[in-house]
């Protein structure tokens, strides 16, 4: 799960240095889509564990996981078609699911590394 992670952080970093550096429309929505992509079969593969979690616990962390999938999907509004993008809003959406990844794998995340 932890290389799953780095992989993650690291498709963001990649989002993050694109934008700041050429904006290519295209090759954003790429990288936004492969984000998501990655994010869902993360997501998909920790669920399997989620049996050793209390039913309560799983819930919230599979609320979470959605949550961060609307996030990501509404990263698409920043990117209008035939217009520049808007990169500090686009930014402010990155950091906050930066935020979200660093908090989830230090508080969530690690409830089942632990309980393996």
């Amino acid at each position: 799960m932890d290389e799953q992670h780095q992989q993650l952080f690291e498709q963001l970093n990649r989002l993050w240095a694109l934008l700041i550096e050429n904006h290519n429309r295209n090759e954003v929505i790429a990288l936004v889509e492969a984000l998501q992509d990655q994010t869902r079969a993360h997501f998909q593969h920790e669920e399997q564990s989620f049996h050793l979690l209390e039913e309560k616990e799983a819930m919230l962390h599979r609320l979470h996981h959605k949550h961060l999938l609307e996030t990501i999907q509404g990263l698409y509004q920043f990117i209008p078609p035939n217009e520049p993008i808007p990169v500090h809003c686009t930014m402010d959406r990155l950091q906050e699911i930066a935020e979200w990844y660093q908090s989830h794998v230090l508080h969530g995340d690690s409830k089942l590394l632990i309980r393996r």
